[in-house]
């Protein structure tokens, strides 16, 4: 019986292990090609109205002055990007998501529940996950085969890798700002 047991065991774990290396296989795939045109705009627009609404958010409720300069920076970047985006869309008779998906939309409304550094280490973990994913997003576009979106992701990839490490050194910096209040707290 026991050889029976560590035989199915033996036996699911090599399933596992196949499934986990065809999975991984596709994801390579996946961040090697490009992106439909469409999709693209869809997902990078919903993420440019994203950025925007949460960074208005952390300039409402944090109380760190690093994530709120952050913040005004998303703004006013996003911004940009946002409506540059719009007249690509535009020009190559592309939709546009005019707001959130609504698994973001979901995200901005737990964030909305948290209030001081409670608020800015979710901001900052938020933004730190959603540059990574953007990047990933536009370094796919930059391997399209339209000129037009192709040549727009990669203007905007040095600008977002830019965006990506500003992310990286604020979940630091308010991940630390956190644990020096803690332990200035602690008698």
């Amino acid at each position: 019986m026991r050889s029976f047991h560590i035989l199915l065991i033996s036996l699911i774990l090599t399933s596992f292990g196949a499934g986990a290396a065809a999975d991984s296989t596709h994801q390579q795939k996946f961040v090697d090609s490009a992106i439909d045109p469409q999709v693209f705009i869809e997902k990078a627009s919903s993420g440019g109205a994203t950025e925007v609404q949460l960074a208005k958010m952390a300039l409402e409720k944090s109380t760190q002055d690093d994530v709120r300069h952050f913040a005004q920076m998303m703004i006013e970047s996003h911004t940009v990007i946002n409506q540059q985006l719009r007249e690509l869309a535009q020009n190559e008779g592309l939709n546009i998501a005019d707001e959130p998906t609504l698994k973001k939309k979901a995200k901005a409304f737990v964030l909305s529940q948290k209030e001081g550094e409670s608020f800015d280490e979710a901001y900052a973990n938020n933004q730190l996950e959603a540059h990574e994913k953007t990047y990933k997003l536009f370094r796919q576009a930059a391997k399209a085969p339209e000129d037009n979106v192709r040549n727009f992701a990669e203007s905007k990839l040095e600008t977002l890798e830019h965006h990506l490490n500003m992310a990286r050194a604020l979940t630091t910096t308010v991940a630390q700002s956190r644990t020096t209040e803690t332990s200035n707290n602690t008698p």
